[in-house]
């Protein structure tokens, strides 16, 4: 996924539809699409200590600082070519980086975020120009007991979940924060939180439940159920992917947003794990790192889906 802020504070009306508790299945067993082995990242990494964005056809990861085979090692921040299948090493803001209740998005004009919690800075990376500087943050007067719970970027605009239940739209060009009223649901702690976004909707994934933003009314649609337990979830520029890697079938389901169902698309590539790594690149998804079920290793290795043709 922070003062003195220029608010402009708007109520706005939400709705949010009965969730479906039957979702449709359109295929259960026949994979589509095509998965392809990338180059390994260059470090390990699981959701606790990772936080990532992608913009103008690339990935960006940020690695936290952590400590590999008992000596401590500096965060650092990587940007993956899918045209190059390579991993190049980028400046990072903090070597001392920890994405603790972090939260990131990009907006398309090459423009990367990561908001910190608690009052903290918003640190927006220039893609053009390999540099950070510091924006104004979505904290009220400094507020300092609220933390992101998550975020998803559309367009040029960034949208943020805030501990509170608000959501903010964050104006990059003039570096302002507008209101976009109150998400209108409770989330179950036990399962992840995932914000992400296709062209014109923003996803928030939660387990089972699913909800979609319209920015264009500022409404919330709670959608059919996703069928398990997501514990991943990416978009592609068109549509919304999600899987739980700790299954045993690994299943990868896509949602039908005109249809409000979803469909089981393939099998995600690697090992079952677990805290893995998931982001939409232009028409494609890529997953991988994480932790490994059967022996708690973290790994590095690194997945390409590519849709099948029509999807």
């Amino acid at each position: 996924m922070k003062k003195s802020v220029l608010f402009l504070v708007i109520s706005f009306l939400f709705s949010c539809a009965e969730e479906d508790k039957s979702p449709v299945a359109l295929s259960a067993t026949t994979d589509q699409g095509q998965w392809t082995a990338r180059t390994s990242a260059p470090m390990v990494g699981d959701e606790t200590n990772i936080t990532f964005f992608s913009t103008q056809g690339k990935g960006f990861v940020l690695f936290g600082q952590q400590a590999l085979d008992g000596a401590p090692q500096d965060a650092t921040f990587y940007v993956f070519d899918p045209a190059g299948n390579s991993w190049s090493p980028k400046t990072i803001y903090d070597k001392n980086f920890s994405p603790v209740q972090h939260v990131s998005w990009a907006a398309t004009a090459g423009k990367g975020f990561v908001l910190e919690p608690y009052g903290g800075d918003l640190h927006a990376y220039d893609v053009a120009t390999d540099t950070w500087s510091i924006r104004k943050n979505p904290y009220i007067n400094g507020q300092t007991d609220l933390y992101p719970v998550t975020a998803f970027g559309i367009g040029d605009n960034g949208f943020v979940l805030l501990s509170d239940n608000t959501l903010w739209k964050y104006d990059y060009t003039a570096d302002r924060w507008e209101s976009q009223g109150t998400f209108p649901a409770t989330f179950n702690d036990a399962y992840t939180i995932d914000g992400s976004a296709t062209e014109t909707k923003g996803y928030i994934t939660n387990g089972p439940s699913v909800w979609e933003f319209d920015p264009s009314s500022t409404q919330w649609k709670a959608t059919t159920k996703f069928p398990g337990a997501a514990s991943i979830a990416f978009a592609t520029e068109g549509h919304l992917y999600a899987g739980d890697y700790a299954a045993a079938d690994k299943g990868l389901w896509q949602f039908d947003a005109a249809g409000n169902r979803w469909e089981r698309v393939s099998t995600l590539a690697g090992n079952a794990r677990y805290a893995a790594f998931h982001v939409g690149i232009g028409n494609k998804g890529y997953v991988g790192l994480g932790v490994l079920n059967q022996s708690d290793e973290l790994v590095k290795d690194f997945f390409e889906y590519t849709p099948a043709t029509g999807q």
